[in-house]
C-alpha cells in the first residue's frame, strides 16, 4: 500500500463519525424522546391526555349500580323516555369500563420498535394511529367485549327492578322474591346465564369474521 492510499483511507476512516452525525442531523427525524419522556406506552401518545383520562375513568366505576339505576329510570322516565331507554343507558354504563381500560392496554400494546419504525417513516400521530395502533387494539377490543355484554345483561335485569316492570328476567325475578316462587327465581338465573353464554358466543364469532377479514391466524 502506498503512502497516498493509507493517508486517504485515515482521512476516510476519521470522516465518517461527522457523516453519520451530519445524516442523523438533516434526516426526518424532528423530535426524539428527551430523557425521563416514554411517549411510547402513553394513552395515544399522549401522556397529558393518559393521566387526565384515566382517572376519570376509573372514577366513573366508584357509584354503585344500584344507586344511580333509580336516579337513570326516574329521571329519564320524567323527560318522557320509554323505560327500554333507562335499561339501555344502565347497561351501557356497566360496560363503558371494561372496554375503555381495554381499548387502553390495546393502544399502548405495540412495542418500541414497531413504533420507532413507524417514526422512522414520518408517520404522523393520525397514521400511527390508524395504521398501527387501532389494528393492534382489535384483539383487546374484543376481550373486553365479552366481559362488556355479559355486564350489560347484569344492568338491564338491573333496570328492570325500579321501573315495575311485568315482563323481563328483572320482573322475573323481583315477583319471585315478593311471593316466594323459588323455581320462578331459578328459572330466570338459569334464562340469564344462557342468554349470557348466547351473547358471549355471537362477540365471539364476529372477533373471528374479523380476524379473518385482518388476516389473522386461525386459532
Amino acid at each position: 500500500m502506498s503512502l497516498q492510499e493509507g493517508l486517504a483511507g485515515l482521512v476516510a476512516q476519521e470522516s465518517r463519525p461527522i457523516m453519520v452525525e451530519d445524516a442523523i442531523k438533516h434526516s426526518r427525524f424532528k423530535h426524539f424522546p428527551e430523557a425521563g419522556e416514554d411517549p411510547y406506552h402513553s394513552f395515544l401518545g399522549l401522556p397529558l391526555l393518559d393521566r387526565g383520562l384515566l382517572p376519570w375513568i376509573i372514577a366513573s366505576q366508584t357509584i354503585p349500580i344500584l344507586a344511580i339505576a333509580p336516579m337513570v329510570v326516574v329521571v329519564l322516565g320524567s323527560l318522557g323516555y320509554p323505560p327500554l331507554v333507562s335499561k339501555a343507558v344502565i347497561s351501557m354504563y356497566l360496560c363503558f369500563f371494561p372496554v375503555a381500560i381495554g381499548m387502553v392496554k390495546g393502544l399502548r400494546s405495540p412495542e418500541v420498535l414497531q413504533l420507532d419504525l413507524m417514526r422512522t417513516w414520518s408517520a404522523s400521530q393520525t397514521q400511527r394511529l390508524l395504521k398501527l395502533r387501532l389494528p393492534a387494539a382489535v384483539p383487546f377490543l374484543f376481550a373486553s367485549a365479552k366481559i362488556a355484554i355479559a355486564t350489560s345483561l347484569i344492568g338491564a335485569i338491573v333496570g328492570e327492578l325500579p321501573t315495575g316492570a311485568q315482563a323481563g328476567l328483572g320482573a322475573r325475578l323481583l315477583s319471585g322474591s315478593y311471593f316466594g316462587q323459588t323455581i320462578q327465581i331459578w328459572s330466570a338465573l338459569l334464562m340469564a346465564s344462557l342468554l349470557g353464554v348466547a351473547l358471549v358466543a355471537a362477540v365471539g364469532g364476529v372477533q373471528r369474521i374479523v380476524g379473518r377479514w385482518m388476516g389473522a391466524a386461525a386459532a
